[in-house]
């Protein structure tokens, strides 16, 4: 069976799925936004999520070319977070400027310009963490300290897992 398109079928068929692929990728990611942060999992910033049941996901801000830079990044909040690398996940960064600031490829930059922000990211998340299980034990901060994604309270033996 043969069928013949005329120019006109042809742009009517595109306009119409044009109009819903555009359609379909405006309330995508309203539907995301609207959603908000579940309840169940803590994010202390654009860069760190961890689930109620311990799952840390740390969002890499650069698109990755071949340089490492996908690993490098998200490795140093890790460091600073005091969480194993091999218990992490790693999300690529919706294209965000707002967001996430300057997100580029190439020249070999992204590590010099972003270093000292991300080791920033990684350790004010882990501080809150700290203070916050400080606060559930009536502690000092200064008494508690963190390895593995677990703050501990040294004089009593108490421990909380990140999630």
């Amino acid at each position: 069976m043969t069928t013949t398109q005329n120019r006109r079928a042809f742009l009517r068929v595109t306009a119409l799925a044009g109009g819903g692929l555009l359609l379909g990728s405006y309330y995508q990611p309203l539907a995301r936004r609207s959603r908000g942060t579940p309840a169940d999992r803590f994010e202390p910033n654009a860069y760190i999520r961890i689930g109620a049941d311990g799952t840390i996901t740390i969002i890499a801000k650069n698109p990755e070319v071949g340089q490492g830079i996908k690993t490098m990044l998200p490795m140093l909040i890790a460091e600073e977070l005091d969480v194993d690398w091999k218990s992490i996940q790693i999300q690529q960064a919706d294209a965000d400027p707002a967001k996430y600031g300057s997100q580029f490829a190439g020249g070999s930059a992204a590590t010099p310009l972003h270093y000292d922000q991300l080791r920033r990211v990684g350790a004010a998340a882990r501080q809150m963490l700290v203070a916050a299980a400080a606060a559930t034990w009536s502690v000092p901060e200064s008494e508690c300290t963190t390895a593995s994604a677990v703050v501990t309270h040294g004089a009593s033996g108490r421990k909380l897992g990140y999630g």
